[in-house]
């Protein structure tokens, strides 16, 4: 959580284009903390100095966000203005339009509402309209009031912190920092759940742009899927999070801690509370295999007379050890998916062989997530093909190795060992169903 809030802090200010930091000091901000030692005048556009002071004022505002829900307020516009105040402490000023339609830097006041319009122009020379400054108290008040109603309805906290967030920049009622604060309101709903912060990267942000246009003319579907997907990248990291060393006792105490939950969740693991997963697991590959079996059948049901020229046939494994040539590459399919695969622990997986000169595997594998263990398993699906210069015909359990895991599947199929197995399975079947029309569609584009 620590690092995760100093990398909120950093990202938030470069999404508003206040300061720029290369990859390699953000790295080091986010491991060591907002030291000016770890900041030089080549990593920012900024003043060291003055880029600190903005971090610290962000972190420190996304901390006020955790005592806020710990305390149970109410949001209100007393809120939002102090929330205001401790983001631009280290503001001075702002650009915007006079009276006279002509842009100029004016003081920012911090924790009121805007005085002059802050209508942003469009590339293509539109303006883009929020709302008026003398309708900025009314609008306030009426969203305050739909948010709380929401809440008593049991809307669901990314389609909330979708709503909210973008409601508010529709208002956009200070003069300026209107982007920082409407995604420090969507992160209070998270929290308010026991989520995590939203976390926005700079390298989201055109498709965050796109996801709040699009709720602009009405559809706030893209936008609260976007904040759902990035609420489970970082759960997702947290279940296999290592922690890095630092130095002197506090690593020794780090690595004896660590250690100590392993042996614990080892423990857990051997006296059956994880069994269920693993239960599941086998019995969500045992249906995936007969899907795939079931896919072989209608291949060569429709094939016919071309069956020799394309053959298709199903494999699977039960252990790493029978996985053994798949294990890397599940791993690193994995990473890439956001989620830190434990094959040793536990690996299943079953294949489905497509042979049309050169071979194509459809693989479907679940396993274990994260070191230590927690009860968390996922499901992939993948598709591996050979290039085009393989000559060397392999038997069928080592021909994923000549050819890279590509996901086939938008999202990890997850589950956990407190879940019932009818429920896991209600909703996988849809899931592997999209799943396996992505990879034939993949395979068929390569015929």
């Amino acid at each position: 959580m620590d690092r995760l809030s100093r990398e909120w802090a950093i990202e938030t200010g470069i999404l508003e284009n206040l300061y720029s930091l290369d990859r390699g000091a953000t790295e080091i901000l986010i491991r060591e903390g907002f030291r000016i030692e770890f900041l030089d005048s080549k990593s920012t556009d900024k003043s060291p100095e003055v880029v600190i002071e903005i971090l610290k004022d962000q972190q420190e505002a996304l901390d006020g966000l955790f005592a806020f829900v710990k305390g149970q307020r109410s949001l209100s516009k007393s809120y939002v203005r102090e929330l205001h105040q401790v983001l631009t402490r280290h503001q001075e000023t702002v650009t915007g339009i006079n009276g006279s339609g002509k842009r100029r830097e004016f003081e920012l006041v911090r924790g009121d509402w805007k005085k002059w319009p802050n209508n942003p122009r469009r590339p293509d020379g539109t303006i883009h309209e929020y709302c008026p400054p003398e309708q900025v108290e009314s609008e306030m008040d009426r969203l305050l009031q739909l948010h709380q109603q929401q809440r008593a309805d049991g809307v669901p906290a990314e389609v909330r912190a979708a709503w909210l967030h973008h409601r508010f920049t529709q208002i956009h009622p200070f003069q300026d920092g209107n982007g920082r604060i409407a995604r420090s309101l969507a992160s209070l709903e998270f929290l308010h759940e026991g989520w995590f912060p939203l976390l926005v990267r700079r390298d989201m942000r055109g498709e965050y742009i796109a996801a709040l246009e699009i709720a602009d003319a009405g559809d706030l579907g893209p936008l609260s899927r976007m904040f759902a997907a990035l609420q489970i990248e970082v759960f997702n990291k947290s279940t296999g999070a290592m922690v890095p060393p630092s130095t002197g006792r506090e690593t020794l105490e780090t690595v004896i801690d660590a250690a100590a939950r392993t042996i614990q969740e080892r423990d857990r693991k051997d006296t059956g509370e994880h069994a269920n997963a693993f239960l599941i697991g086998e019995k969500l590959q045992k249906l995936a295999c007969k899907e795939l079996k079931a896919l072989r059948n209608d291949l060569d049901s429709k094939l016919g007379p071309l069956k020799a020229k394309c053959k298709a046939t199903v494999s699977e494994g039960e252990s790493p050890a029978d996985a053994r040539t798949w294990e890397l590459q599940i791993q690193d399919l994995s990473e890439r998916l956001g989620l830190r695969a434990n094959t040793r622990l536990w690996c299943w997986w079953c294949a489905l062989r497509l042979d049309d000169g050169r071979v194509t595997n459809i693989l479907v594998s679940t396993h274990a997530v994260g070191s230590p263990f927690l009860g968390v398993m996922a499901t992939t699906v993948s598709v591996s093909r050979p290039g085009p210069d393989a000559q060397v015909e392999l038997p069928s359990h080592v021909t994923a190795m000549s050819g890279s895991l590509e996901p086939a599947c938008r999202q990890a199929f997850q589950f956990t060992y407190e879940e019932q197995p009818a429920d896991v399975e209600s909703r996988f079947r849809p899931w592997l169903g999209q799943s396996l029309v992505i990879a034939l569609e993949t395979w068929r584009r390569t015929l």
